[in-house]
């Protein structure tokens, strides 16, 4: 386990390098894809399926919110940190079949000057108020730190940390920590470059007929979505938002799959993803927003298999988790 870690991390740790070299020299070039998000921008509703059987029934309470903004000291990049979090209702059915986990949060880290994620889980944790598991990176500020994956925090639910490179080869912690760094690398390589253009947020300046990079997964390359319109978008709290209406091909935001067709609404003033509409001839997955905050502190690509290895480390998470019970 422990070797099969330390290549999947170079793998992974070569991969995410080489798309940050590769984001930080289109950036500017990329102009419409410039981040204005604030800290304390945030979204929270909850997560509607519809199939033919079925009409809107709650699969999760997912939120998004912009935790903070910080520039990477050693390559002068800022970067967005959004938190993405899915509460598990408590109800007998499991509709999103996660087992005993009822709470998974996933940090991302993305550059502010052109939406690339450079780190779909800097912070993964996951599990329930007894059982749960936190692993993290976010203590580093420095590309050269985040990229190293040896220095990643794993904690448990009684509050013992360890860092990774410390213990990979202590005996009595090699089973636990090695199963638990091999979940953190594997969505961390899932998602990559299913996000390499993240769709949680886009330039507020983006204008009807315009496009917006994103990853294809249908096509395995990057592709561009259209801006439809700009409509107004009422909450479930009855709020009324004006937004900017993009529509996509094949990704997935809140139901991780590959969703033919996807229309994402974002904040017409920050750009925030606050609403999306995921699906086929058959499904439909439905992020209907509650609250919104619009406020905060300003700042002075293998998809297909990224989705099946997302998936697959679901199943994973949830089967890990059960084991421990």
């Amino acid at each position: 386990m422990n070797r099969k870690n330390v290549f999947l991390g170079i793998f992974i740790m070569g991969f995410l390098v080489s798309s940050i070299i590769a984001a930080d020299l289109s950036k500017a070039i990329v102009t419409s894809d410039k981040l204005e998000l604030k800290v304390g921008n945030s979204v929270e509703g909850k997560l509607l399926y519809t199939n033919a059987s079925v009409t809107d029934e709650l699969m999760s309470y997912p939120s998004l919110i912009v935790e903070d903004i910080f520039t990477l000291t050693d390559v002068s990049l800022d970067v967005v940190q959004i938190k993405y979090e899915l509460e598990i209702p408590a109800t007998g059915t499991d509709p999103l079949d996660m087992g005993e986990i009822d709470d998974f949060e996933m940090t991302q880290l993305i550059l502010a000057d052109n939406r690339t994620t450079i780190l779909p889980a800097a912070r993964l944790y996951f599990g329930n108020t007894t059982d749960n598991y936190e692993i993290s990176l976010l203590d580093y500020t420095t590309a050269d730190d985040l990229f190293n994956f040896n220095n990643t925090k794993i904690t448990f639910a009684n509050g013992s940390s360890y860092i990774w490179g410390d213990y990979a080869d202590t005996v009595s912690l090699a089973d636990e920590l090695g199963g638990l760094m091999f979940i953190y690398l594997l969505l961390n390589f899932g998602l990559a470059e299913l996000w390499t253009y993240t769709l949680l947020g886009i330039s507020p300046t983006a204008n009807v007929g315009d496009n917006i990079n994103y990853y294809n997964a249908d096509a395995n390359s990057l592709d561009l979505g259209e801006v439809i319109d700009k409509p107004a978008v009422t909450t479930s709290d009855g709020d009324s938002y004006d937004t900017i209406h993009v529509k996509y091909e094949y990704n997935s935001v809140f139901s991780f799959w590959d969703a033919p067709e996807v229309h994402a609404y974002y904040e017409a003033s920050t750009g925030l993803l606050i609403r999306m509409i995921e699906k086929d001839g058959i499904e439909q997955y439905e992020f209907v927003p509650g609250t919104v905050n619009i406020g905060g502190i300003g700042f002075t690509p293998y998809s297909t298999l990224g989705i099946i290895v997302s998936l697959v480390t679901v199943g994973i998470l949830v089967l890990y988790i059960r084991k421990r019970k």
